[in-house]
């Protein structure tokens, strides 16, 4: 049986790692290990070799330490060689690079250890990561979780799924990414076998994974307290009125396989019960206008488009920095909006390449550590500009989710200044472009900032005094002037708490409007003293850590 070597750039360190499966006998020592060589690709493959021996040697000794003389030990010859077979082999020089080697076809190279050869693969694909969900429900499809993999196409991989009563007997039920669990699979556990491939069509080691729990029937949905709120929004608005709601609908990116809402049964805790709560929640608004933030890739393209689509909403969606598996959507009613445009504008990639920026990114590029960390993160802005239907307004709905350290307030402050910069920008375009036009700018989402921070001060007050704290990261840039002229207010005000966890309970998400041109009708209660009731969201009946913000608006009269 031919036995493979595992040669592969592991691009984050710049460094190139040995992989070989050891399975023999040296001198009555049993060898059965994973020898993992790792070397800067700058070195040679004579350092490799080297480095491979020394943890043979390392092996043999932890496993004789009682029956061997140590020093004997070091002394061993333990060859290993590459070798290029052609017509006649030829051991390859150690004077090669590492670099020179991951580029050269290697289909002909092998790598001896003692008298076993082993056919080097280089790059071939390496399944990092994968897991299944800890709750399964049946009547909801099902697909690896955190699935993550090196040189791995996943669409070119492959895919098996078993089910078994006992995980010792199993039976073949799908061959597919995704899994679509049914009723005759209550309580099967399901296992999912993937077969890596590459790009190049090259087949790396299978791996395989187990739900921790058979697969469960889904529970009665109970009656909520968002259907409390519900009593308020059963009218339908119309002409200068409009109902907008924003809400963080929690990711299932940060719930599975984390213990920070342990607080919440897994049932509870898990995405395909929080989402039927999330969408009867968002129904019973009957909104106008919906804006998310955390929305999981996967179920918007599986769930909230299509159901939202059924309530009569167009759904725009971007994941956050057009890398994550979640992001923010608009959706907006289409008997009442035409959609003019919808774009995401990404923090750390506008900085350094839209013109508007460029003074703002010269003036960050003075402060090293403050831009390193600015420019490593994905946050981003969504921008939906709509046409109204029934008057003659253009509105701009910016839609954001702010970087959420505690300690990175000007990160953040930084983050809102671009936004407005940015909403101001498309604002004054649409004025252009739609002269008989009344254009109006809504900027929601969750700012990760409390009441009474510099966040909200400077999209309230449309400044930051010169003697805040802020400024003190631009020492000798006094001339810079961290302004916009939206002149925002809160519509919802400042309320005890939009986010409610059992370490920390704040307002963080506002919808802000612009005074003068939008005013507030109604804002729908919260249910503030209700949560005090609660360690922390979510839970059985409130599906997010988050509580959405919901208020009646209405366009002043042109």
């Amino acid at each position: 049986m031919e036995k493979f070597a595992h040669l592969r750039h592991l691009e984050i360190t710049n460094q190139c790692e040995l992989v070989v499966q050891l399975n023999m006998v040296f001198q009555d020592i049993h060898i059965d290990e994973e020898i993992h060589s790792v070397r800067n690709i700058e070195d040679t493959l004579g350092s490799l070799r080297t480095h491979t021996r020394n943890k043979l040697i390392k092996i043999i000794t932890d496993k004789s330490a009682e029956t061997k003389d140590q020093s004997e030990i070091s002394t061993y010859n333990i060859p290993i060689l590459f070798k290029r077979k052609l017509k006649h082999s030829k051991v390859l020089s150690d004077d090669i690079s590492l670099k020179t080697l991951l580029l050269e076809d290697l289909g002909k190279t092998v790598v001896v250890i003692f008298d076993q050869e082993f056919k080097l693969l280089v790059n071939p694909p390496l399944i990092k990561s994968i897991n299944l969900p800890s709750i399964l429900y049946a009547t909801f499809s099902v697909q690896p979780l955190k699935f993550y993999g090196l040189f791995t196409d996943k669409s070119s991989s492959e895919f098996s799924w078993f089910r078994s009563k006992d995980k010792i007997t199993w039976e073949k039920v799908g061959s597919a990414y995704d899994y679509p669990i049914s009723e005759d699979d209550l309580g099967y556990y399901l296992k999912v076998v993937c077969i890596p491939v590459s790009q190049k069509k090259i087949r790396g080691s299978p791996v395989e994974i187990i739900s921790p729990r058979p697969v469960q029937k889904f529970p009665e949905l109970p009656r909520c307290p968002f259907e409390v709120r519900h009593e308020y929004t059963k009218d339908l608005l119309q002409t200068k009125d409009f109902r907008f709601v924003t809400y963080n609908i929690l990711s299932n990116r940060y719930t599975e396989l984390n213990d920070t809402f342990s607080y919440c049964p897994l049932e509870a805790l898990a995405i395909d019960y929080r989402k039927q709560l999330i969408l009867k929640e968002l129904v019973g608004y009957n909104a106008d206008i919906i804006c998310l933030q955390e929305v999981d890739n996967r179920e918007f393209n599986t769930y909230f488009n299509t159901k939202l689509a059924d309530e009569g909403y167009i759904s725009k969606y971007h994941r956050k920095g057009n890398n994550l598996t979640e992001g923010l959507l608009c959706a907006m009613k289409k008997s009442r909006y035409k959609l003019l445009s919808y774009q995401q504008l990404v923090y750390a990639n506008a900085i350094h390449t839209k013109k508007m920026f460029a003074p703002l990114y010269s003036l960050l590029k003075k402060e090293q550590s403050l831009k390193n960390l600015f420019m490593k993160q994905s946050t981003s802005l969504q921008t939906t500009v709509l046409k109204c239907k029934e008057v003659k307004r253009i509105v701009v709905i910016g839609n954001t989710h702010l970087y959420y350290h505690p300690d990175a307030t000007t990160v953040r402050l930084i983050q809102a200044y671009m936004a407005t910069m940015y909403l101001s920008y498309v604002k004054e375009r649409m004025e252009q472009e739609w002269k008989n036009f009344v254009v109006d700018v809504i900027f929601c989402g969750d700012f990760n900032s409390s009441p009474g921070g510099l966040v909200y001060k400077f999209l309230c007050e449309g400044t930051i005094p010169r003697d805040d704290e802020f400024h003190l990261y631009f020492s000798g840039n006094a001339q810079w002037n961290f302004t916009h002229k939206l002149n925002f207010i809160s519509a919802c005000g400042t309320p005890k708490y939009t986010n409610y966890t059992n370490d920390f309970k704040s307002c963080l998400d506002y919808i802000f409007i612009q005074r003068g041109e939008i005013e507030v009708k109604r804002v729908i209660p919260l249910p503030e003293e209700e949560l005090e009731k609660y360690v922390g969201l979510p839970n059985e009946v409130y599906p997010s850590d988050h509580i959405a913000l919901v208020c009646d608006l209405q366009f002043k009269q042109n």
